[in-house]
């Protein structure tokens, strides 16, 4: 509590300080908020590459780790202060002079400790309006709890247990149990912050606040690119704004661009963890975008031609089943506890022989996976439909009550943390 007041009085006082026009405030309270960040989450990362340098350079010496805590919440709080401040430097949004309402702009409980990173201009301005009560919206917001509560313990909490039980197997790897478990967490991962996400923005919504929603079925995406214009929509635009255009954007030819989106995409893997699976998640995304780009520039020539409208038609499913078995493979690097047991299971993957063994999981796995193709497009349609007033109240609260009673009916039993809530 103390260093979040303390980062919330900080940030407000330097927000008025950049709209003075005051030289290097900017600079100054950035470099310090990244720098707390910083030391809470990526001091023991930092001790434990320095000592296997050291081992490598055959120096017996070791940095001990240190006892950190990381604050609940910390990464999304910091990049809300970042985006407060630098819009007040590019004149898209003026300080806030209330520090009551600044501090609820942080302290606001839906969106405080996993997102969805909200902008001041998104949700200050709500703050100072007199929100009547309606009980029309309060339902959607209700159904809206209920949808993200459906696919937390139904789906991201059901798959959990095959999921695990691979993925923290003693024994070694087998082909089709990896095969399936990789699949399986990339539906848990979706399920477990899509839902996370959708409880958040209802329970905004109750009180007659609207938060920017988070997912927009990422997995139909027909290139990775288009994937992250639908992923945690609020970190994709932040990582945009803040950092891609920043360092150049695609306005400095193509060796530049690559390379800003190398960056780009290796501190996104680096704020998720303190770990190089996250750095080398980052950067394998890094390349395929490069690739992609570099595809696209190069169909743009031949797209009059017979071959780029063979292309044209054939790629919707192509793309799709190229970007989404890339997008599942690579979270093999946010679930592995190590870089080596990630490797391990890529390996398993990409040998032919593995995949053709005997095992298979429990008959509820594969329902669960079935029922969630199935009902997660027409599901979102719902959801977008509580932004409307498409659906009566009366009929909102009929479908609140029976995700809830599917939510007991389908719950596993068993209670799992929010994934996100690492981060």
């Amino acid at each position: 509590m103390i260093l979040f007041l303390s980062l919330a009085l900080f940030t407000y006082i330097f927000g008025l300080k950049i709209e003075r026009g005051e030289k290097r405030s900017l600079f100054f309270s950035v470099l310090l908020l990244v720098g707390i960040l910083s030391i809470f989450k990526y001091t023991n990362f930092f001790l434990h590459l320095v000592s296997q340098s050291f081992h490598t350079l055959g120096w017996n010496f070791t940095f001990s780790t240190i006892d950190i805590r990381l604050p609940l919440g910390i990464s999304f709080i910091v990049f809300e202060l970042i985006s407060y401040l630098v819009d007040i430097k590019l004149k898209k949004t003026h300080p806030e002079n209330n520090l009551r309402v600044f501090t609820l702009f942080l302290a606001f409980f839906p969106h405080l400790i996993a997102g969805p990173i909200c902008r001041t201009n998104q949700l200050i301005p709500q703050f100072h309006q007199k929100i009547a009560f309606s009980f029309h919206q309060f339902i959607g917001g209700l159904v809206l709890i209920m949808s993200g509560l459906f696919l937390k313990v139904c789906f991201a909490d059901g798959l959990a247990p095959f999921v695990d039980s691979v993925f923290n197997s003693q024994v070694g790897f087998t082909g089709k149990p990896t095969l399936w478990a990789t699949i399986g967490f990339g539906v848990q991962i979706f399920c477990d912050f899509w839902g996370y996400s959708t409880i958040a923005v209802g329970a905004a919504r109750l009180f007659g606040i609207d938060i920017p929603i988070n997912f927009n079925l990422p997995y139909v995406s027909t290139s990775l690119r288009e994937f992250w214009r639908r992923w945690h929509i609020t970190l994709s635009t932040w990582i945009r704004d803040y950092l891609y255009i920043p360092l150049g954007g695609s306005r400095q030819g193509q060796l530049q661009t690559a390379g800003n989106l190398m960056i780009t995409m290796g501190l996104c893997g680096l704020w998720h963890g303190a770990s190089l699976n996250f750095v080398v998640w980052g950067l394998a995304h890094g390349v395929f975008l490069v690739i992609e780009r570099f595809c696209s520039h190069l169909f743009q020539f031949i797209q009059k031609t017979l071959l780029g409208r063979i292309i044209s038609l054939l790629w919707p499913p192509v793309g799709w089943l190229i970007t989404i078995s890339f997008v599942f493979i690579t979270w093999i690097f946010f679930r592995a506890t190590t870089l080596e047991q990630a490797i391990a299971i890529l390996g398993t993957l990409f040998t032919p022989a593995n995949l053709f063994s005997a095992e298979t999981p429990p008959r509820s796995f594969f329902i669960l996976l079935l029922t969630f193709g199935l009902i997660h497009i027409p599901l979102s349609k719902l959801m977008d439909a509580m932004h409307t007033e498409k659906i009566r109240a009366s009929w909102r609260f009929v479908i609140a009550w029976w995700l809830f009673v599917l939510s007991i009916v389908m719950s596993s039993g068993e209670s799992l943390q929010f994934i996100y809530f690492e981060f």
